[in-house]
């Protein structure tokens, strides 16, 4: 392989060469259906701070954080039909951004007031957002998703530790063997850790849409999609076929997560996929319709993983009341948020498994690079009929 230009891929601030790259990209700022009509949020995004909300139409805005007047957060105002006036003195602006009232002042003096509003929209149940400059591109669509039955967003999972820890471990499927193998058991007692032999090949290639990493070995053939920029989809968690009346089972089928930089050292993960309800009674299906968005387990996933970080609990003494979907979310907080809150890769030593995580970090370096150049940067394409597979070869 070509060897990778260096230039910072970690910080995603304003005016940082990857964060004006991402900034490219419409991301997602938060659930639909976390905003109701209504309501106003702050919101940090690539250590910038912002303000969300949902007009009584049912419409989403996202607008600079502070008023124009004296600076206070807008998101403790309240909303006003479309409008969002502001807690401090009453100041409203639409969501163009356009303040329209300003009491006790001339009526005509608001227009002359206007702050920062970025293009909004809704899909596949999340509220995006485009935070660059000049005209947003079309967002990136995903046709395999759009009319699936059974779709559902997962809980968010914010973890301190940098976006690219987790970017980074999208197309590696070699760790599922090691890092899930608590999971397994849990629902396969005979189950134990394992490894590819030495016949097992990995490969990735450069796609339209970012990058296919395929894993074959004697058992299987495991194909992952990353969308570029920081996008991974993935098949079925868990055991293929139908679904399982194992309370602990995950119920996810194909998924889609978005990871999102909070700051330099915190991050948000949100899922988007079909849920794997073949076959179940009506009944059923709604309550893991309900179950999928939620975290159902008696206690928090990101408390538990960091007492095994801090070596206070063991993998395999999880609560019972995590279904699978929450211990795979613990055991993979434990390895990226456990390489610390910005990995340090100048000291990896990668092996012939990790192919996809090279090619990912080349891809990221040579865009990056371009955009901070000036120069073209690739327009990666929105692609259906992408099956990604656990299949038995």
């Amino acid at each position: 392989m070509e060897p990778m230009q260096h230039v910072d891929i970690v910080h995603t601030g304003p005016g940082t060469p990857a964060g004006s790259y991402l900034r490219m990209f419409w991301q997602p700022m938060g659930r639909a259906q976390d905003l109701a009509a209504g309501q106003s949020l702050p919101i940090q995004i690539m250590s910038e701070h912002f303000t969300l909300y949902r007009g009584e139409s049912g419409t989403p805005y996202v607008l600079a954080f502070r008023c124009a007047h004296r600076g206070t957060q807008l998101s403790t105002g309240w909303v006003e039909e479309d409008d969002l006036r502001c807690l401090y003195h009453g100041w409203k602006y639409d969501g163009s951004g356009q303040c329209v009232e300003r009491p006790g002042e001339s009526p005509a003096s608001a227009a002359h007031v206007k702050i920062r509003s970025y293009p909004t929209q809704e899909y596949l149940g999340l509220i995006f957002a485009y935070l660059g400059e000049g005209a947003p591109p079309p967002i990136k669509r995903f046709p395999d998703f759009e009319h699936a039955d059974d779709l559902a967003v997962g809980p968010p999972q914010l973890w301190p530790c940098n976006y690219f820890n987790r970017i980074d471990n999208a197309c590696d499927p070699m760790h599922v063997g090691f890092t899930h193998s608590a999971s397994v058991a849990r629902l396969d007692p005979l189950a134990s850790r394992y490894g590819p032999s030495l016949s097992a090949t990995m490969t990735a290639e450069e796609t339209e849409y970012g990058v296919r990493a395929i894993l074959t070995t004697d058992e299987r053939v495991q194909v992952i999609h990353f969308h570029m920029p920081n996008i991974n989809q993935l098949g079925q968690e868990g055991r293929p076929g139908a679904p399982s009346n194992n309370p602990q089972a995950s119920p996810w089928g194909e998924r889609l997560f978005w990871r999102v930089p909070v700051d330099d050292e915190a991050c948000v993960s949100y899922l988007v996929g079909v849920l794997n309800l073949q076959g179940l009674p009506e009944e059923e299906r709604e309550r893991r319709r309900r179950q999928a968005s939620m975290v159902t387990a008696e206690v928090n996933p990101n408390e538990v993983a960091d007492g095994i970080l801090t070596g206070k609990l063991k993998l395999s003494e999880m609560h019972p009341s995590l279904n699978q979907r929450e211990t795979f979310w613990i055991e993979d907080y434990v390895t990226e948020v456990g390489q610390g809150p910005i990995a340090d890769r100048a000291s990896d030593r990668l092996g012939r498994f990790d192919t996809g995580i090279f090619m990912l970090r080349k891809i990221w370096q040579r865009e990056v690079v371009k955009h901070s150049q000036g120069q073209p940067i690739k327009r990666w394409a929105s692609t259906g009929g992408l099956v990604p597979t656990r299949a038995i070869a």
